[in-house]
């Protein structure tokens, strides 16, 4: 009897909750641009020099920043191969870029890049577009991992650092006088289709240079390339972005179970080739539970009001955690949805923003953008820390929602903009309005 009765259980069981497994081909490709995808990573610059410098061209340097990052690793000798970064602004308003593509060490046998400020740019992405295309050839040999033969192809972008917008004009770079941001903005990524639910989606392994350390957490050497791994719904006019998370925090999935709610389903991560040029993933049902084991008392983080560390003890309020990253689309689209909730439920919720984000200031910027009343928290994205709230809850996807109880245990958590109305339903059962 208790021999058909298992049986049955796993003919229902195979039933409610199905899985797929899947083994997705990466192709390379480089037109991020014509998607209108303009992805960057920034890159710190070292400290701005004032001191003038006449370049080859006879253009005088009043000011400017260096940074150097690694292109390969020389396979026979081990030694490892930079290239040399160096922008700023010259004396007649306009900016310069300089790459050292043959990576000797040096810029004088290398094109000196102008862009003319006399035009002026209305739009960011006019301003993007402006900036030359750079490409660094023959970085591997025939050791190296990626099966897929890799021309760097990318567009660096010198930006204000005092805030998210660009130069607009030439009078703007004249009068400035802080340190500029290096934001390198790719073409290449490895990708993949899949669908979810029928419904049609893309796996882009976004390519970039990288600073030291790069990562050696798994075997393929040229790992350090893959940045970030990111997962769009295709849609007719624009991808919306589902996901976009460190290979680091990828390979930690691998290594743990973790996974990603997409549709209804749960996406898992199983393996990852760049020597074969796949990834592996589980597609199965999503059977949410709510980990009870989580108990959050006292929260300890990086406020961008007051740009100091805080700590937040444990009240009798409930609380709403919200991770957002201004890289994320649908998370900008639900701040309204947000704020309405805050406006209502104010006075008995303690709202929590965690801002995952590159750097502190994307953080900052995103903060202006869109200010708001409560604690506003930043994380770095492709970081793990033992206080850092994103590790604790394994958030995966973003926006992600989590509503504590008084004692710190989950009472909900949801991801995407489909939260919002549950999260209202489940307010207005615990305020009665």
């Amino acid at each position: 009897m208790k021999y058909y009765f298992s049986i049955i259980l796993s003919f229902i069981s195979a039933f409610l909750f199905s899985q797929t497994k899947l083994h997705l081909k990466l192709k390379l490709k480089d037109d991020y641009f014509e998607l209108g995808k303009y992805n960057s990573q920034s890159f710190p610059f070292y400290k701005a020099k004032d001191t003038v410098l006449i370049l080859k061209n006879g253009e005088i340097v009043t000011r400017y920043q260096s940074v150097r990052l690694n292109i390969k690793v020389d396979s026979t000798t081990g030694n490892k191969v930079f290239i040399d970064l160096m922008g700023g602004k010259l004396s007649n308003g306009n900016l310069f870029m300089i790459a050292d593509v043959n990576s000797k060490n040096g810029f004088k046998d290398d094109s000196i890049y102008i862009l003319n400020t006399d035009k002026y740019f209305e739009k960011r992405s006019d301003y993007i577009k402006a900036w030359p295309e750079i490409k660094f050839d023959n970085l591997f040999d025939t050791e190296d991992s990626l099966k897929t033969p890799l021309c760097l192809k990318i567009r660096p972008v010198l930006f204000p650092t005092s805030g998210y917008k660009h130069f607009k004009s030439k009078k703007e770079v004249v009068n400035y006088k802080g340190d500029f941001d290096l934001q390198i903005f790719t073409y290449q990524y490895l990708s993949s289709d899949l669908s979810i639910n029928n419904e049609p989606y893309v796996i882009n392994l976004e390519i970039y240079p990288t600073m030291l350390p790069f990562y050696k957490n798994i075997t393929d050497s040229s790992t350090f390339w893959i940045h970030r791994i990111a997962i769009y719904k295709k849609e007719k006019i624009k991808d919306s972005l589902i996901i976009r998370t460190s290979l680091a925090e990828i390979l930690k999935w691998i290594r743990i179970g973790g996974e990603v709610n997409i549709s209804g389903k749960s996406l898992c991560f199983l393996d990852i080739s760049l020597k074969k040029d796949y990834i592996d993933v589980l597609i199965k049902d999503n059977v949410e539970t709510i980990n009870s084991i989580i108990k959050i008392d006292s929260i300890i983080g990086f406020s961008v009001k007051s740009m100091k560390t805080i700590l937040l003890k444990k009240t009798d309020k409930i609380r709403l955690l919200f991770f957002t990253g201004s890289w994320c689309k649908p998370c900008r689209d639900v701040m309204d949805d947000v704020d309405l909730l805050y406006s209502r439920y104010g006075r008995q919720v303690e709202f929590i923003t965690i801002a995952n984000e590159n750097s502190l200031l994307e953080a900052k910027n995103y903060y202006r953008e869109h200010p708001v009343k409560w604690q506003f928290l930043y994380e770095e994205l492709d970081q793990q820390r033992p206080n850092y709230l994103k590790d604790k809850f394994t958030v995966n996807a973003y926006p992600a929602f989590f509503l504590l109880d008084r004692n710190g245990n989950i009472m909900y958590k949801g991801v995407s903009e489909t939260a919002i109305p549950e999260l209202q339903k489940n307010l207005q059962e615990i305020f009665h309005k």
